[in-house]
């Protein structure tokens, strides 16, 4: 397979979705030293993420057993805690630390930005990593992940913003108890979320799958409207204030 070719594909899928996101904030552009940041930031989640996932099955034995063989309980253990959890919860610190204490951190759909930079460095570095992995397949297992688990990423990353926004608007009005409530919903809802797109992968059957479809459409939507919900508050505050000026 042509090495250029696969990086491409393992690439693109993330350019267009920063893209898309970074246009959607109308009223001020972050600066690029901070999303670089936050885009290597995801890349180091990344790495944390697969040696926690090393580290874990060097003492658990039967998270190295197929889904096959495992029984329900070992089937949820692995998936929450040694990809679920460790992913959502590195992504989510790396973000956290970097920005809700950042100066550049002034409006609502600020986090939007950031957490979706960093799921996606995040998800580059998984999706050149599998595209290295399963070269020999061809190109359609990259096409593939380029269509739903880099954009999935994403989405886990629009909620996880939305609710940090709202956590760090909320604090700003001095709603101390509604603040925690969506802090804590920023980590909760994507691990919810990804917990449940893990378990339809469990088991492959035709059923499965189109429910599968279903529910990645219906999150996509969601997150599409939390994005427009939020750039939307942006833009009229920002307007506001130009008309107070």
């Amino acid at each position: 397979m042509n090495k250029v070719i696969l990086f491409s594909l393992c690439i693109i899928p993330s350019l267009i979705l920063l893209w898309y996101v970074y246009i959607k904030d109308k009223v001020e552009k972050e600066p690029f030293y901070l999303l670089l940041l936050l885009f290597l930031g995801g890349i180091i989640a990344c790495i944390i993420s697969i040696l926690l996932s090393i580290l874990s099955k060097q003492y658990i034995y039967f998270l190295n057993s197929d889904y096959t063989d495992m029984n329900i309980f070992q089937i949820l253990f692995k998936v929450l805690f040694t990809i679920v959890f460790i992913e959502e919860g590195s992504k989510w610190i790396i973000s956290y630390i970097t920005i809700w204490r950042n100066k550049n951190f002034k409006h609502i759909y600020d986090p939007i930005v950031y957490c979706t930079f960093v799921a996606i460095g995040f998800a580059t570095l998984e999706n050149i990593i599998y595209g290295v992995t399963f070269s020999s397949y061809g190109f359609l297992p990259i096409i593939m992940r380029g269509f739903i688990s880099v954009p999935s990423h994403a989405v886990f990353g629009i909620f996880m913003g939305y609710y940090l926004g709202i956590s760090k608007d909320a604090l700003i009005y001095n709603k101390t108890k509604q603040s925690r409530k969506n802090k804590l919903l920023s980590i909760i809802v994507p691990i919810s979320l990804h917990l449940v797109y893990d378990l339809f992968l469990v088991k492959k059957n035709f059923i499965l799958c189109s429910i599968f479809i279903i529910y990645i459409i219906i999150i996509y939507i969601m997150a599409y409207q939390r994005i427009k919900s939020l750039s939307s508050i942006h833009k009229n505050l920002s307007q506001k204030e130009k008309d107070i000026s």
